[in-house]
């Protein structure tokens, strides 16, 4: 067994104390498993046509105005809040591109402040915000190793990825990526707590996803149930806010497809792997957070593609499996050990059935 998946175990067999998560409120559920869905899906769907009603602008040439205005600042682009403050800065007509960058994220955290007042009154307000906690219910050492694993196993599986592009990278690649992680102990451990809790996907997403879905779903399914279906429809909301690939639809459908087959198993494996985690802390908020912002890898610990070098060009199926297809094969490995080392439980307690 690896020293990841032996770290899981012994954070998965520590005893909670009584509030675990299978026993907290978890949003005060109705009771009426009908009500609880209407909820999810008035959620979901709100999500969804939140990040549709963005459209307009992401085709207007304003936001391409702020698109250029980013580019030309020559800071790397990445998800972290710390970057987008620096764009603005470099640039302040950066902000037409920015603010969509924002928004887009942000309409599951939207989504969730407008439902769960409907749904669950101002208690569930409370119950969302009781979330944002480094563990809830478990022990201070469970707490402790829980955090611990979770760098060590995101670091370990980013490394994995740039690993096995360095290794079977083609050479007509290899000029378009590069890893060459030089940081000193202190600019690492700054890049660390950026990615940890100033991620915009992070803080942006997971107050919808795991702070609100998760645990209500998870009153009605089984957590491995509750990560597939979960991981499937956030990928699937992520097809209008990913501004990018969307000519693809008409310009290369097939790629199009390609795309989002290979970044689907990618969204089910990460969910897979954050929701371990989340259940583990006790529903901890806030370990969703820091799972999401280093799954997205601000850090660079993956490595950095640059320019495409020749036979990589746009909407090629060979350069989807370079790039995105090396990424989710990893990520799937790694969420499967998360699998069968908690034995399919994903950190919730072995006794709920």
């Amino acid at each position: 067994m690896t020293t990841a998946a032996t770290a899981i175990a012994v954070a998965a067999n520590v005893r909670a104390e009584p509030e675990t998560l299978e026993e907290s409120p978890a949003l005060e559920t109705t009771g009426d498993p009908r009500k609880d869905w209407r909820a999810f899906w008035t959620f979901y769907l709100l999500a969804v046509l939140l990040g549709i009603a963005l459209l307009p602008y992401a085709a207007s040439s304003t936001f391409m105005e702020g698109v250029a205005a980013i580019e030309n600042t020559g800071i790397r682009s990445d998800t972290s809040m710390v970057t987008g403050l620096r764009t603005l800065v470099a640039d302040g007509e950066s902000i037409k591109g920015v603010v969509l960058l924002v928004l887009g994220p942000a309409t599951p955290l939207i989504a969730a402040l407008i439902v769960v007042p409907i749904f669950f009154s101002r208690s569930g307000l409370r119950e969302l915000a009781g979330r944002l906690r480094f563990w809830r219910g478990v022990p201070v050492s469970r707490g402790l190793v829980t955090w611990g694993l979770l760098i060590a196993f995101y670091t370990v599986m980013n490394l994995t990825v740039a690993g096995v592009r360095m290794a079977f990278l083609p050479e007509s690649y290899s000029a378009g990526y590069h890893w060459d992680f030089d940081r000193s102990i202190v600019r690492f451990a700054m890049l660390l707590l950026a990615a940890l809790f100033l991620d915009g996907g992070g803080l942006l997403e997971e107050t919808g996803w795991r702070g609100f879905a998760m645990p209500l779903l998870q009153r009605h399914l089984s957590p491995m149930r509750t990560a597939l279906f979960l991981g499937l429809l956030w990928g699937l909301w992520h097809v209008p806010i990913k501004f990018a690939t969307l000519p693809a639809l008409w310009e290369a459908p097939g790629y199009f497809v390609s795309y989002y087959a290979i970044y689907l198993c990618g969204a089910v494996g990460l969910t897979i792997i954050i929701h371990t985690f989340v259940n583990l802390s006790g529903g901890s908020l806030l370990i969703a957070i820091a799972a999401h912002g280093l799954g997205n890898d601000s850090i660079g610990l993956r490595g950095v593609w640059g320019d495409w070098a020749s036979g990589a060009g746009r909407y090629q199926i060979d350069s989807l499996l370079v790039g995105l297809g090396t990424m989710t094969g990893v990520i799937v490995v790694f969420a499967v050990v998360a699998v069968v080392v908690t034995r399919g439980r994903l950190g919730l307690g072995a006794d709920r059935e």
